[in-house]
């Protein structure tokens, strides 16, 4: 298991904001092959309180897994399931036109 937490800020002449993510990691193994790897992150906005953010985002947990099979090293297949708020979804342009 590990922790970690990221903080980003950004300010541009229309807007500014930041964001912190904790995340929590579980790596599993099933047997010598096969492993699963899960991943909770808590997204927040620390700078809210203070009314600086412009991001609008609510805070959220984010579910993340990998399944990972790797019976030699020369082989390995790999599925991941990632999850991101509702912002950064592909051609929300919203996000960069504040």
């Amino acid at each position: 298991m590990s922790h970690s937490y990221t903080f980003s800020y950004f300010s541009s002449e229309r807007s500014s904001g930041s964001f912190g993510v904790y995340t929590n990691v579980l790596e599993y193994k099933f047997s010598n092959p096969l492993t699963l790897t899960l991943s909770l992150n808590y997204l927040h906005q620390p700078l809210s309180v203070f009314h600086k953010d412009d991001l609008r985002l609510k805070d959220a947990i984010l579910p993340n897994f990998q399944l990972r099979y790797r019976p030699n090293d020369s082989f390995s297949f790999t599925i991941n399931v990632l999850t991101y708020p509702h912002l950064y979804h592909p051609g929300n342009t919203n996000l960069w036109l504040r």
